[in-house]
């Protein structure tokens, strides 16, 4: 008998056998069914006759239970409070439990996560005293009406209906109280009106559309002024175009946001004006318009002062080209593809290090022009004193030519690919011109492809210091006018020289085609790769004859159609 029992909390919780008939137990006294079938992956037996009406709490009761499918509908649930996780992972249960007494609840979070099965009418529910809905129905297959609920004491919404096929019309929830609604709606089909809803008290809307193909619904009247974050609350919504310019209108306000990192990321149809955002808390605008590929708004006047990462903000937003020149970024550190390809953007950004903005906070500009296509703008003014990494920042920018002469790049380690497929670049001066680009480079470690087919490079790179560079792969391959003398260069910490000079078709250190230089003196005693050094490089004869390659382990065609190479 169990008549007496009060606690079946975790009874068959992990009995993966476990499925006899208890269909005649007496449960009158049982106040906790917690965790008491949780992971009874086999149990399917009939429950219907429980008298449940002293149980408080229910909290994952049937979590995991894979092979559940009875019907609990005459269930006695009247006294419960806490129905967090009941069903999650149930992945067979559907049965009806509408008839349920669920006015005493207080939590629902987790409740039907993961129950993939389930989608059963609830709409006769009152839910007037529960305060946790987070992660309700996720991942469930849920689609029902639920415009009778009274929400009124939620708290949390977050993940509610993340990856459902849910689309109901709730416009009439009261959700004053509520606070986080990140993830709501991510991954759903949802595209029903949500502009009467108070969302005055939420803190957290990030990822609320995240991934949502369908959604484009005003929200124009929302007041988000306890809002912290929106970072990725419309990424993925490639229908959405609303305007949104009024959450910064009295008595909304955008102000206290700190986080809009890849907010309209993916959302490819978003057009709207921004102009009126107060975004000066704001510390994150990474990807903010990745993909965004319509956005060309007015954010010209943003006070980005806080903002310490911009990277790949407006990366592949075809058609961007305002005027941001204005922009105070004092704070900024990262930059990195902060343009890549954005194919229209050519703005003036010189006077970013006009007082009182500054670009001597910048750390990281890897990538931040590269495929800009249209970007021709000087940049002489900009403080590059601290910036570490360099890669790639002028990559296939195909008309970029400006003179970079006074950059500091005293702090640079990277540098591969800098240039690497520009075809324009040669400091600002005409193709295969001579000129001078000194940059302290003591602190470098990669240099590969930096110049790799710059066809217009021809800089007196002479003095640089390269003894800490490890990687000089293709450095200058294809950099068909380059033809510097590089006999100085201390290469004693280069382990691979692979297709350095591969088509440089005028490369002979600085001499006319063929001319036998002076010795190259290089230290290569820790090169372990000279394939294709000079593969195709048919103007070198320089003498090479003093290299160290004790330790080189790969030779192929390192003088393959050198053609006028002609030392021992």
């Amino acid at each position: 008998m169990t008549t007496l029992v009060t606690d079946m909390s975790g009874l068959f919780s992990g009995d993966v056998d476990f499925n006899e008939n208890i269909s005649s137990w007496h449960t009158v006294s049982v106040t906790t069914m917690e965790d008491m079938f949780r992971g009874a992956s086999a149990f399917n037996q009939d429950l219907s006759k429980w008298d449940t009406s002293g149980v408080l709490n229910m909290q994952q009761t049937f979590y995991n239970a894979i092979a559940f499918t009875n019907n609990l509908n005459d269930w006695d649930v009247s006294s419960v409070t806490d129905m967090d996780g009941m069903f999650r992972g149930a992945t067979s249960f559907n049965q009806p439990l509408n008839s349920w007494t669920v006015s005493n609840v207080l939590s629902m979070s987790r409740m039907f996560q993961e129950a993939t099965s389930f989608n059963q009418p609830l709409n006769n529910w009152n839910v007037s005293n529960v305060k946790y809905m987070q992660f309700l129905f996720r991942q469930s297959d849920f689609n029902q009406p639920l415009n009778s609920w009274t929400v009124s004491n939620v708290l949390n919404m977050s993940e509610m209906f993340f990856n459902t096929p849910f689309n109901q019309n709730i416009d009439n929830w009261n959700v004053s109280n509520v606070t986080n609604m990140s993830k709501l709606f991510r991954g759903t089909d949802f595209n029903q009106p949500l502009n009467s809803w108070t969302v005055s008290k939420v803190t957290n809307f990030g990822q609320m559309f995240m991934d949502n193909d369908k959604f484009n619904q005003p929200l124009d009247n929302w007041n988000v002024s306890s809002a912290t974050n929106i970072s990725s609350m419309f990424r993925g919504c490639r229908d959405f175009d609303q305007p949104l310019n009024a959450w910064n209108t009295s008595p909304s306000s955008t102000a206290k946001i700190t986080n809009m990192a890849t907010v309209f990321l993916n959302a490819r149809k978003f057009n709207q004006p921004l102009d009126n955002w107060d975004v000066s808390k704001v510390t994150r605008m990474d990807d903010m318009f990745y993909n965004a590929f319509m956005f060309n708004g007015d954010i010209d006047n943003w006070n980005v002062s806080s903002v310490t990462t911009m990277h790949e903000m407006f990366k592949n937003a075809k058609v961007f080209n305002r005027d941001i020149s204005g922009w105070q970024i004092t704070s900024l550190q990262n930059i990195s593809g902060m343009f890549y390809d954005a194919v229209e953007f050519n703005r003036p950004l010189n006077a970013w290090n006009t007082s009182p903005s500054s670009t001597a906070s910048l750390t990281n500009i890897n990538n931040t022009f590269r495929n800009a296509d249209k970007f021709d703008q000087p940049l002489n003014n900009w403080d590059t004193s601290n910036v570490e990494f360099m890669s790639g920042t002028f990559r296939a920018a195909a008309l970029f030519n400006q003179d970079l002469s006074s950059w500091d790049t005293s702090s640079v380690l990277q540098m591969q690919n800098t240039f690497m497929n520009n075809t324009v670049f040669n400091n600002g001066q005409s193709s295969g011109v001579s000129n001078t680009l000194q940059w302290d480079t003591s602190s470098v470690t990669r240099m590969d492809n930096i110049c790799d087919g710059a066809t217009a490079f021809n800089a007196n790179v002479t003095g640089w210091v390269v003894s800490n560079v490890t990687q000089m792969d293709r450095m200058f391959a294809g950099a068909s006018v380059f033809n510097q003398d590089l006999s100085n260069w201390n290469t004693s910490s280069a382990t691979t020289l692979q297709g350095m000079f591969a088509e440089a078709t005028i490369f002979n250190n600085g001499l006319s085609s063929g001319v036998s230089s002076t010795i190259m003196n290089w230290n290569t005693s820790n090169v372990t790769t000279i394939e294709s050094t000079f593969y195709r490089a048919p103007a070198f004869n320089g003498n090479i004859s003093g290299w160290d390659v004790s330790n080189v382990t790969k030779a192929n065609n390192l003088f393959n159609a050198a053609s006028k190479f002609n030392h021992p």
